[in-house]
């Protein structure tokens, strides 16, 4: 299995002109992504949401060249679960916002995942998680660079529908 975390500090190290983002900022960032993720993630080249349920719903998605469906749940103003419903991947993406102690915000994805063909601890496995890792860690990148832009443009209001 890969189990893997990581975290970025969200109002660190910023350009001059980047705005800060608030941790309800940061949480409608969040769910626009897991609507409609291509402007987020570039691995992920389509996302259809299929099916509204009361805490989330099911998309189908491309990624990486391969169709495959993940449930979304949201835990409001928390974390996002990604769980992966089908495909040659199985098991779960996390995306966490976490309040640090002093009112710092950080964006931490944590991915457990188990993959078809790849034995546990092989070499073809750890390369796998290379690969994915780095990918992970532009999404979470693009993503808060994404949010800075709607932001800059007046496109967020900081209410998101879950």
């Amino acid at each position: 299995m890969i189990d893997v975390e990581h975290s970025i500090m969200v109002n660190q190290d910023l350009a001059p002109g980047e705005p800060t983002l608030s941790l309800a900022e940061v949480w409608q960032g969040l769910v626009l992504q897991a609507e409609d993720a291509v402007p987020f993630v570039p691995a992920i080249t389509r996302c259809v949401v299929q099916a509204r349920e009361d805490d989330g719903f099911v998309r189908e998605i491309d990624l990486r060249g391969e169709t495959l469906h993940e449930r979304i749940r949201f835990e409001p103003m928390e974390r996002v679960v990604f769980e992966r419903l089908d495909g040659k991947a199985h098991g779960r993406v996390i995306n966490e916002i976490v309040e640090m102690y002093d009112g710092n915000i950080s964006l931490r994805f944590r991915f457990q995942l188990t993959v078809d063909g790849l034995p546990s601890g092989s070499t073809e496995e750890a390369a796998y998680c290379d690969t994915i890792t780095g990918q992970y860690r532009q999404a979470l990148e693009t993503t808060l660079s994404v949010v800075r832009d709607l932001k800059i443009r007046g496109a967020l209001d900081g209410d998101a529908d879950y």
